[in-house]
């Protein structure tokens, strides 16, 4: 997992220190008389069958050389051998997860994606106009414009002398690079300026607007004019915990979440769609709900946690949390919660004495939704720890989960008073609360730190995939210990949502299979696209859109019926991303 190249040729020139013949050598040789040639382009082929074969081997060596064969419980063979239930754990994940896998991955890259470009055409003309009209306020604030990519000209202008056209903001506590002679301009780091100063406020929002535009909306446009479609790369060796990667021509792990701009550029069918077949397909986006912490749970055997998510909202207190949330699309959206005990009438009290369902803020009507606190880990949270549930209990939930402390909470949570100042007590007392009411995380941590070292400072996951940490180690054991804590759960998250894909994969085969001719080619158009982290996206018929649904939450739920707690699986319908969002 530390080689940062897995090319083929790289490969075997490490492996058997063999240069093999590259296309464009191989290609040159090519004319009247190539068939005479030594290595013309059929040879050039074959040399890299031949090469893969042997790298294969010798991989497959290598794997069980970490993990020796051993007697397993079930009877399951390796592909290379012909003794039933005797093997390496680790070579399994290698055929029953990473082999199927990349089936899906071709034809998610073949596929690709629709890219509605004039909209993003707009969309770009709206950034520029609003970048500069951020340009012209930081002027009219400051006096001067630094160059707002120069990270150097970034910093002077931020933490220097009020004298020399600076803002002069504290840098305690900041990173300094002594080689670069510049304070961190991270936005993580200067957001809680931006509470108090406006043109860092502004900053921000230019390097939001910037990532959009220059990122995605000009690469998009460029590609989509061309082709129509986005036809993006996925790795299976971009990380080192398993998750997918994606790259060429845009990371689609990594694309901006404001205002949604990106997604919605994603679509099904265009507007006025000159294609009518096209016209009748849909987007479906399906992701697992909270599986991280869900996965969480059934490795610390944390038993609050685990009640959360097994009560299935049956209640088991004396307080019920009754959630509205607006569906008026053409006000402003918003969300608020009201507290009711058992027996009181389902209703809002208005100022005036009415009791009616009407949201407070934009006066439209709302849905209403019973919970009991035991179905939802957040409001938990905010109760036990008396915190609001969103987003500073979601904070909690997934930074102190990772042993985040104090300090580095106060950035990661934007803990700051009016001053700026980071209010280190408070989230020490944060802190403390979440493991009072969580005790199994911290002690299921120093498990995993006591297993580490056992096993030779190599982590694992539900499914046997090995991430060696020595040299992390030694060069920093808390690290190294964090490191080991998500790999166990962000790493078999992964397994589960690639063992989700190869399951969905397989039932929609069998539907093309025996199904009659006529919804057989509907399941034949039931296509992949995209995978990011936890959420899976398809293209499909919307003649079968609940059939297709009921098919994703299937498998995508009763892919690990041996978790403590169940899986959950959303999936929505939309003509673009942002909608099945």
């Amino acid at each position: 997992e530390r080689r940062k190249r897995y090319g083929l040729k790289v490969r075997v020139e490490q492996a058997f220190n063999v240069k093999m013949t590259t296309y464009d050598d191989a290609a040159s040789r090519q004319g009247v008389f190539g068939f005479a040639r030594k290595k013309p382009l059929g040879a050039y082929a074959m040399d890299d069958c031949q090469w893969a074969d042997a790298l294969l081997m010798k991989a497959i060596e290598s794997i069980r050389t970490q993990d020796p064969p051993r007697q397993q419980k079930d009877n399951w063979t390796s592909p290379l051998d012909n003794t039933p239930g005797f093997y390496s754990k680790l070579e399994k994940v290698f055929w029953q997860i990473e082999m199927p896998v990349q089936r899906i991955l071709m034809e998610m890259e073949l596929q690709g994606c629709l890219i509605d470009w004039e909209w993003l055409v707009e969309v770009q003309r709206k950034l520029q106009q609003d970048k500069l009209k951020i340009i012209d306020d930081i002027q009219q604030c400051a006096g001067w414009v630094p160059n707002l990519r120069s990270t150097k000209q970034v910093s002077d202008f931020l933490y220097g002398k009020k004298e020399d056209g600076g803002l002069e903001l504290p840098t305690d506590g900041l990173d300094y690079n002594e080689d670069l002679d510049q304070y961190t301009t991270r936005d993580k780091v200067i957001a809680h300026f931006g509470k108090k100063v406006p043109v860092v406020k502004m900053l921000l929002d230019y390097r939001s607007l910037e990532v959009i535009d220059r990122s995605f909306c000009k690469k998009l446009i460029e590609i989509a004019r061309e082709e129509g479609r986005c036809y993006s790369h996925f790795r299976q060796t971009g990380t080192v915990i398993g998750r997918l990667s994606s790259a060429d021509p845009i990371n689609l792990m990594n694309q901006p979440r404001d205002k949604n701009l990106v997604r919605k550029s994603f679509c099904s069918h265009l507007p006025v769609d000159p294609d009518p077949e096209r016209a009748e397909l849909d987007f479906f986006d399906a992701d697992y709900g909270q599986v991280e912490l869900r996965m969480a749970s059934h490795l610390a055997v944390e038993r609050n946690m685990i009640e959360v998510y097994t009560s299935g909202g049956v209640c088991t207190c004396d307080r019920f949390v009754h959630y509205y949330e607006c569906k008026d699309e053409f006000k402003k959206k918003c969300k608020w919660e009201g507290l009711l005990k058992p027996g009181e009438p389902d209703v809002l009290l208005m100022p005036d004495g009415s009791a009616v369902k009407l949201c407070p803020q934009c006066k439209s009507k709302v849905a209403a939704q019973d919970r009991c606190r035991h179905v939802d880990l957040h409001q938990r949270t905010s109760e036990d720890v008396q915190v609001k549930r969103n987003p500073l209990a979601k904070n909690l939930n997934f930074g102190l989960l990772y042993r985040m402390g104090a300090p580095k909470f106060v950035t990661y949570a934007d803990l700051y008073d009016d001053d700026g100042q980071p209010r280190i007590a408070y989230a020490e007392e944060l802190v403390f609360k979440w493991h009072d009411a969580y005790p199994g995380i911290a002690e299921w941590h120093e498990r995993v730190i006591a297993k580490l070292i056992e096993d030779g400072f190599v982590a694992y996951t539900l499914t046997n995939r090995r991430r060696r940490l020595d040299i992390e180690w030694k060069i920093n054991e808390y690290r190294a210990g964090t490191q080991a804590i998500q790999f166990k759960v962000s790493g078999s998250c992964q397994d589960i949502i690639k063992l989700a894909m190869i399951e969905i994969y397989r039932a929609r085969e069998r539907k093309i299979a025996n199904s009659p001719p006529a919804e057989s080619r509907l399941w034949k158009r039931l296509r992949f696209m995209i995978q990011v982290h936890d959420e899976l996206v398809f293209e499909g018929p919307r003649a079968i859109r609940t059939e297709i649904c009921e098919l994703i939450k299937r498998c995508m739920e009763g892919v690990a019926p041996t978790l403590r707690v169940p899986l959950v699986a959303n999936v929505k319908v939309g003509r673009n991303w942002d909608e099945t969002h």
